[in-house]
């Protein structure tokens, strides 16, 4: 759990992370409000140890963030873990492209 936290726009949650038999979420709640899931993913039966990586952008507001991981219920071994977990400025990468004509 994050402590209250006002976030501006154009502000991303950025991590990495290694799911194996669960689900991971991050859910954000606002003063006296229950949690709301804003983003979630679930690995059962994946065993590849990769790490992935998330941004996930955020709502302008004030409230706390809370990054939560839970059990599948038909999972044998549950592994999960986070790194590198940021707060920041959304990135906007713009691919550009070369055309080559034949012609």
């Amino acid at each position: 759990m994050s402590p209250y936290l006002l976030v501006e726009e154009n502000v991303c949650l950025e991590m990495y992370y290694q799911v194996t038999g669960g689900h991971l979420g991050v859910s954000r709640a606002y003063p006296g409000e229950d949690r709301h899931r804003i983003w979630s993913v679930g690995k059962v039966g994946e065993r590849n140890g990769s790490w992935e990586k998330a941004v996930i952008p955020l709502n302008e507001g004030y409230y706390r963030l809370y990054i939560e991981a839970y059990s599948a219920f038909y999972a044998d071994t549950i592994n999960i873990a986070i790194d590198d977990v940021l707060i920041n400025k959304c990135r906007t990468r713009m691919y550009l492209h070369q055309h080559t004509s034949d012609t």
